[in-house]
């Protein structure tokens, strides 16, 4: 929890604001007087919120109050035109014990609807989603405010205790969680984005598609997160030059200047990269797709000559870019346990090898591993990961399901969800933020269920 007190003469009418009643006057809809009052926040002034006081959406559409039984923490939310007998468009049960209510309190884009109470369970203010009902965020405070409105951003709340001439507390939303989660690119051209054309046509790497990049990185920080985790070397289908016995002699003309115009706009749209530099489909035993050629190179894990040709290039690689500051963590490599052209152990071992050389070669630079599930963590817990990495998928949920504590993993390292899939992602987010992992990477920015869902997915950001 951060909080700050606040000063300066704006506060203090805040402050004032809120001891004048909680009158803070929102727009009422058409067939309404103008000149009614209709606060976006109740306050609790004699010790509790007087029973059925209404809290008004500052869009003027919906009202929350208390409803019966009182004292029970059924709050509900209502159309703003509801008469007398009409059912509630949502109803929380804030509490599970006998207790009253302390305050309520509209976000500015209507959105969420804050809670409070003191003791009782839970204690503190919590914030509903105001459409489905949801529990977004819960904050313990101390059982003194009696005063509560969110602050003109949304980013945070103001609580105060009613002294005259105090100053309200600012209780900050932001959590490192946000700062952690965002979304998969995953790619432009799948194994060439970073390299040349695969077939010999037009060169299309990222160096090639500077706009594009530009408007995908806005479309990251459209979801409030500030994170983006893309593909780099794939299958190996492009990037490397190979002699006639596929032995990797170096990368291409166009590796460098495409990774390093990736890293540049990267950093300024301030988005921060997890840069996957392997698939799983390096040795997936397919090597054509409808027809065409793909990578397919499971001999770099087995052929001790060909792996040290490889970690060669990567040492080369790793000393350009490894400590640049656009990078959170370099992902080694995607799912190996789905790498079943090669030996498990061979691709546990150089995995092992290129995470030695990156802490080696950079030593301030984060990597993690992307685990199929979260069942894979333990074979990486000893490898020297500075964030472990697993992915879910709704039909992982019978077999590893998502609610489970971050330290039943036995990891003293961070956690990231690095592929989460797009549905139900308020309680998601929710659930993997209360069970204490690190953040969270929708799948895929490419594919429009994920697009959908930018909206829902920055109203959780905000509250974090």
């Amino acid at each position: 929890m951060n909080l700050l007190r606040a000063g300066g003469a704006a506060l203090a009418v805040e402050v004032a604001v809120l001891l004048a009643g909680c009158a803070t006057q929102v727009p009422v809809a058409p067939e309404k007087e103008r000149s009614v009052s209709r606060p976006a926040f109740v306050c609790s002034p004699h010790g509790s919120v007087a029973f059925g006081e209404k809290a008004w959406s500052p869009d003027g559409k919906k009202y929350a109050r208390e409803i019966e039984p009182q004292g029970t923490g059924r709050i509900a939310i209502f159309a703003a035109d509801a008469t007398e007998g009409d059912s509630p468009l949502v109803v929380l049960s804030a509490q599970t014990v006998q207790n009253d209510l302390k305050g309520l309190a509209w976000s500015p884009d209507s959105a969420c609807l804050a809670v409070m109470y003191h003791g009782g369970s839970p204690s503190g203010v919590t914030v509903y989603h105001a459409e489905t009902g949801l529990r977004l965020r819960h904050l313990p405070i101390d059982n003194f405010y009696h005063y509560i409105k969110f602050d003109a951003s949304g980013d945070a709340l103001l609580l105060a205790d009613g002294n005259e001439g105090g100053k309200p507390d600012r209780l900050s939303f932001a959590t490192r969680f946000s700062s952690t989660s965002g979304v998969n690119l995953p790619w432009m051209n799948y194994g060439w984005d970073v390299g040349r054309n695969p077939w010999g046509g037009k060169h299309a790497g990222f160096s090639s598609r500077k706009k594009e990049l530009r408007e995908m990185f806005r479309l990251v920080r459209s979801t409030g997160g500030r994170v983006c985790r893309v593909f780099i070397f794939g299958d190996l289908r492009s990037a490397v030059v190979w002699d006639e016995k596929g032995t990797p002699v170096s990368f291409d003309q166009y590796v460098y200047s495409d990774f390093a115009a990736l890293l540049d706009e990267a950093g300024r749209q301030n988005v921060r990269l997890i840069p996957v530099l392997f698939d799983y489909t390096v040795a997936d035993s397919v090597s054509e797709e409808h027809g065409v050629s793909v990578g397919e190179h499971p001999d770099i894990f087995s052929d001790p000559v060909k792996k040290t040709a490889m970690l060669n290039l990567l040492r080369s690689f790793i000393q350009r870019f490894g400590s640049r500051a656009e990078v959170l963590a370099w992902d080694v490599f995607n799912e190996p346990e789905r790498a079943w052209a090669a030996k498990p152990e061979d691709v546990s071992s150089f995995v092992k090898d290129v995470i030695g050389l990156i802490r080696t070669t950079a030593p301030t630079a984060g990597v993690t591993v992307g685990c199929l599930d979260r069942t894979g963590l333990a074979a990486w817990k000893d490898a020297g990961l500075t964030i472990h990495q697993f992915h879910y998928y709704d039909a992982f949920e019978p077999s590893v399901p998502l609610d489970a504590p971050a330290a039943g993993t036995g990891m003293a390292e961070p956690i990231l969800v690095g592929e989460l899939e797009p549905t139900d992602v308020l309680n998601k987010l929710t659930t993997l933020y209360e069970n204490g992992y690190a953040g969270a990477l929708f799948w895929s920015l490419q594919e429009e269920s994920c697009r959908q869902q930018i909206e829902a997915i920055r109203l959780w950001m905000k509250l974090h």
